[in-house]
């Protein structure tokens, strides 16, 4: 949550241009394969989104301080370009192209772009034949099993329609 405090921070003080920055960044981040969010930008279309989103924050730039559109358009060109470049610097540089987590957005497992590690290592999967099979509280030191699969015939089947 340092990011909203940072966010929050850089409103208050209206530096506009970081915090648009913070923003287009959150957002092109939202919109990768690995998150919950619906919309899927491929890699190659993410820095024009980025683009456009520095535009958005341009208008908004020019509507809140009263800036001229040149000065508001050279803000929202900065927005994108400290978007852009903190993202290769950071993740690509720092990181070795592990995405930060988005806390409850980003699903296990799943690579946020081709060639990209997963942002959170997949679950271990039971699968379908283990579901409800656990351990459970150590007695005696031994593990206990919680629930045992049963096999049932098809006699026992019928037996219980009786």
């Amino acid at each position: 949550m340092d990011d909203v405090q940072n966010l929050t921070d850089l409103v208050g003080k209206h530096a506009w241009v970081p915090a648009a920055a913070l923003v287009i960044g959150l957002l092109i981040r939202l919109c990768k394969p690995d998150t919950i969010f619906p919309v899927n930008i491929p890699p190659k279309a993410r820095w024009w989104a980025a683009m456009m989103l520095g535009g958005i924050s341009a208008v908004l730039q020019k509507k809140m301080t009263n800036l001229t559109w040149p000065q508001a358009i050279v803000g929202g060109l900065f927005s994108f370009a400290l978007a852009v470049t903190a993202h290769s610097g950071v993740i690509g540089s720092m990181r070795n192209g592990k995405e930060f987590v988005v806390p409850f957005m980003t699903k296990p497992g799943v690579p946020p772009g081709p060639g990209k590690p997963p942002s959170i290592p997949p679950p271990d999967d039971p699968g379908p034949d283990n579901v409800g099979i656990g351990t459970g509280v150590e007695v005696g030191g031994e593990e206990t099993p919680v629930t045992k699969k049963k096999e049932v015939s098809p006699s026992e089947l019928e037996g219980d329609k009786k």
